[in-house]
């Protein structure tokens, strides 16, 4: 007789997986819609695809005017939030999003972008993110009381095309 060669217990209990969780894993398919929001500087959603494959590695497996089957790199992956949206990865970073709706377009993410948000305390917190590091590179904070502009959205705004010329692309800067 072998002896087990794995810990006592190791394969006993553990945490239910929904089978749903995993799906199109093995493979990477994802059916993505047909329509593609547009980021400055592409003319036509074929101009993007053909971006998105040099630059994401994914494969286009059919083209329809219904919507499109990609898949994707090992690298990438994609879910299905509990309202209905589609989220794909890539190196661990949010890179692309539909939100649920029937005729609502995939948005790809930049790596950079401006975002604000409102905390308990009635402040307002306007920062540059950095996606791809999770990190916040520039901030300010206002009292929303003050008034219904942020003032420091439009600095912000100006210091993020200085440093980032091409953050609205949604390729550029992102270095996986």
């Amino acid at each position: 007789m072998l002896d087990n060669p794995f810990e006592q217990g190791m394969f006993e209990e553990g945490d239910d997986v929904a089978v749903d969780e995993y799906a199109g894993l093995r493979d990477n398919l994802v059916a993505l819609p047909a329509a593609i929001e547009l980021p400055p500087g592409y003319e036509s959603v074929s101009q993007l695809r053909d971006a998105m494959e040099r630059a994401w590695g994914l494969t286009w497996v059919s083209v329809s005017k219904d919507g499109y089957l990609a898949r994707l790199p090992s690298e990438f992956g994609y879910r299905h939030t509990d309202d209905g949206s589609l989220e794909i990865y890539g190196h661990g970073a949010l890179r692309a999003v539909r939100r649920s709706g029937e005729d609502a377009p995939l948005r790809l993410i930049t790596r950079y972008g401006l975002e604000s948000r409102f905390g308990d305390d009635d402040r307002c917190q306007i920062r540059v993110r950095d996606r791809e590091l999770e990190r916040t590179v520039r901030e300010s904070f206002w009292e929303a009381s003050s008034g219904p502009q942020h003032p420091a959205w439009k600095g912000l705004s100006d210091w993020l095309d200085r440093e980032y010329a091409s953050h609205r692309d949604p390729f550029a800067y992102w270095e996986l």
